[in-house]
């Protein structure tokens, strides 16, 4: 019994430093995504692009397949992280639509 709490205090102390580099991964992919508003703005364009939204579900796509994840998880997990990126990107002064 004891090696198990052991071990589930372990797992549990991993999960959490794995937590930690997503929020990490998570502020740092915001930092780009906040330039890339940025450079948006100064070049009057939208704040969202289909086309480079079409690679992105195909990249998506192949990480999850590569990675062995449960599609639907990644998708919506993005679709919060894009659509945060959006509002992020009309701050910085994108002009609207787009979206």
């Amino acid at each position: 019994m004891a090696d198990a709490a052991s071990a589930l205090a372990g797992l549990r102390a991993e999960v959490d430093a794995i937590d930690e580099r997503l929020a990490m991964l998570l502020a740092l992919r915001f930092e780009k995504t906040d330039a890339l508003g940025i450079c948006k703005a100064l070049l009057g364009e939208e704040p969202r692009d289909a086309q480079r939204q079409l690679q992105r579900q195909r990249l998506l796509q192949a990480l999850v397949e590569r990675h062995r994840l449960p599609a639907e998880l990644v998708f919506e997990l993005y679709r919060c992280i894009s659509a945060e990126a959006v509002v992020r990107h009309r701050a910085a002064g994108c002009r609207g639509g787009g979206a």
